[in-house]
């Protein structure tokens, strides 16, 4: 058929209606790919004649070369994998006359009617059953909207919270009066202390007077006989001294006064309840009651098991060059931009880095999508045991290798562009570090798990070391770390427990207690920090400061929708998160033992640690482990390791 002939029959189609509805729906089955069931790009034609998208049958040949052959996906004739196909041009001249029509009417999906309206916001073509049908999801989100308004203005939400605020003041106060009374009463007591060993000193001075003065003559007899060389005498004299000066010894044994402690020793512990006294708001975004995180998408990566993910929020002069992702100017004809609307893509990496490469996922619809393209690190081994982070304001990925002791520097390309850190104890050097964070500041977190440790390295100056956060309480488990807009949290999987740190002076500040293994952590975009509890299923959500504990999130293994309840907290179990739900846990709860009972002294130790511990001998447990927030649309990804899959959550809000 030739094109002009092709295009007017595509017009007609579109302006007769049901005349030729049936050609139309034939033209269109045509050029759709039989695989991802959309308009064929870059059409390549098999030996049976059928043709499919080039990235299709790049999927499928790589799928082949594991089963022995390439299978055509409609009629199953097999073809050589080598040689399958070649360009399909008709199909592809076909495919773009067909979106040249398409631009000229309705432009929802697989609507091929007259246009009649034109969205006046984004000027988007609609024919009138699709106008009719848009205006009634605007009324009745318009309706939505002022039933939530009206709700939100009509619950003296401000006043609630100067209210809140009046009392915190009145409470602020009473506690400053109450420990101001018990420091003075202290140091009262202190100085009470001081007067009674006064005048126990001044009566002991007295009992001695008599004693001294006694020895003193005792002492004056004996050097006389010393000079007329009366020995006998002089025995009893010294025997007689003797006794005197035990009797006084046993009366008054020697003693020190014992000075109270330094300035310095007590800073820190009063610094840490100091740290503990302070007024926040917390955000509350997702009710006071127990509701349900909708499942919007369930990515299914059988048999590999995700379980570190990542978020690409800056995607300026990102796209796809064969199936990989690219940065800079598209070459003309050398490559194809990101899906439409997709404002960022989720990183997926699998357990043991089975496909060694990161796998690149449409994060702004959940996934839906499929996978987008991937990422190919250009490490020296060709292996990455650790876990990785991104740096969005410099589109930098970095990936921490245990076994080797150091950090790798990538671009969103996969090239490798730095490594710093090398095995030791001192100052920029490592011992199995683990997980990472990049702060858009310009610093990295490094958790070096073997030295009990986090350390900080400037990103603007060739990775220089900055600094350290310590805490007695580290483990060799230490393992995650988030910062935020004021504190850095660092998670230890074998205290189940999580600490916080000033994030200016590096100081210590809060340590809670967990009722399992913490594994990673994100923030929200209300400043709210999530934090995937492994061996438990569950998010916990706590508040900036990690003061409160304020959500969990326990993912279901039996409800059919996938759904995940959230259960709000009450604010008084800051430092015991989720403790209406022990008994459900079994020992899983915060006994503060390690989790792995077996020898970490061969090489994959590093490895098996960092994939959530080593299997026990009652079975596979069911495990989460990896976390993603997507602030823009309040979505929460969580690697499910256990049934190999990623999962997209629509988190509910207060309103609904």
């Amino acid at each position: 058929m030739e094109i002009d002939e092709f295009q007017s029959t595509v017009t007609k189609s579109a302006s007769s209606g049901a005349d030729c509805e049936m050609n139309l729906k034939n033209l269109i089955a045509e050029c759709t790919c039989p695989v991802c069931q959309g308009l064929m790009e870059r059409p390549q034609k098999l030996r049976c004649c059928h043709s499919l998208c080039q990235r299709c049958l790049r999927r499928l040949r790589r799928r082949s070369l594991r089963n022995g052959g390439l299978l055509c996906p409609v009629c199953r004739e097999k073809s050589d994998p080598e040689h399958p196909a070649q360009s399909d041009t008709t199909v592809e001249t076909l495919v773009s006359t067909l979106l040249q029509v398409k631009a000229d009417l309705c432009q929802e999906s697989d609507c091929w009617q007259k246009p009649e309206t034109r969205c006046p916001a984004c000027s988007t073509l609609r024919c009138r059953e699709h106008h009719s049908s848009r205006l009634v999801e605007l009324r009745q989100d318009c309706i939505t909207v002022c039933e939530s308004a009206e709700s939100f203005s009509s619950n003296g939400y401000i006043d609630e919270r100067l209210n809140a605020l009046n009392s915190a003041e009145t409470s602020l106060k009473t506690l400053q009066n109450e420990m101001q009374a018990k420091l003075e009463a202290k140091f009262l007591v202190c100085k009470k202390q001081i007067e009674d060993h006064r005048l126990l000193l001044a009566k002991q001075q007295a009992e001695l007077n008599p004693m001294l003065n006694n020895l003193k003559s005792t002492l004056e007899e004996l050097k006389k006989l010393q000079v007329t060389n009366n020995f006998a005498a002089m025995h009893e004299v010294e025997d007689r001294l003797r006794q005197l000066l035990s009797n006084a010894r046993r009366l008054h044994p020697p003693a020190e006064i014992l000075p109270p402690p330094a300035v310095k020793d007590c800073l820190p512990g009063l610094d840490a309840a100091l740290a503990r006294v302070r007024v926040d708001t917390v955000a509350r975004p997702y009710g006071v009651g127990d509701g349900l995180a909708k499942l919007r998408r369930r990515q299914a990566t059988r048999p590999l098991q995700p379980w570190d993910l990542a978020l690409i929020t800056n995607l300026e002069g990102v796209y796809v060059k064969d199936d990989c992702l690219a940065i800079g100017e598209m070459p003309a004809g050398g490559g194809r931009r990101l899906p439409e609307r997709c404002t960022c893509l989720l990183l997926v990496n699998f357990k043991g880095f089975a496909t060694k490469r990161l796998h690149a996922f449409n994060g702004s619809d959940g996934g839906r999508s499929g996978e987008v393209a991937s990422v190919c690190l250009d490490l020296p081994s060709g292996e990455m045991a650790g876990k990785i982070t991104v740096c969005n304001r410099r589109q930098l990925i970095f990936a921490s290798e245990p076994t080797e002791h150091c950090v790798f520097v990538c671009s969103l390309a996969g090239k490798l562009l730095a490594r710093f850190g090398k095995r030791g104890s001192e100052t920029g050097q490592f011992n199995e570090p683990m997980s990472l964070f990049a702060c858009d500041e310009g610093l990295l977190y490094v958790v070096d798990s073997e030295n009990k440790r986090v350390q900080l390295f400037n990103l603007d100056d060739n990775y220089k070391y900055v600094d350290k956060l310590e805490h007695p309480k580290f483990t060799r488990h230490v393992h995650g770390v988030f910062v935020g807009a004021e504190c850095a949290v660092v998670g230890d999987r074998e205290s189940h427990r999580l600490f916080t740190f000033d994030r200016r002076t590096r100081q210590p500040l809060l340590e809670v207690a967990l009722r399992g293994q913490p594994f990673d952590m994100v923030g929200d975009q209300f400043g709210n920090v999530l934090v995937s509890v492994s061996d438990r299923r569950c998010v916990c959500v706590f508040s900036h400061s990690l003061a409160a504990a304020l959500y969990t999130v326990r993912l279901q293994t039996d409800r059919s929708d996938g759904a995940a309840v959230v259960r709000a907290l009450p604010l008084s179990a800051a430092t015991e998160p989720d403790n209406a739900d022990a008994t459900a846990d079994g020992d899983a709860g915060g006994n503060g033992g390690g989790s792995d009972s077996s020898s970490d002294d061969d090489d994959t130790a590093p490895l098996r640690r960092l994939l959530g511990g080593v299997a026990r001998a009652a079975g596979k447990k069911p495990l989460i482990h990896g976390l993603a927030f997507h602030p823009g649309t309040g979505r929460l990804f969580v690697a499910d390791t256990f049934r190999s899959a990623v999962l997209t959550f629509d988190m509910p809000t207060a309103s609904s």
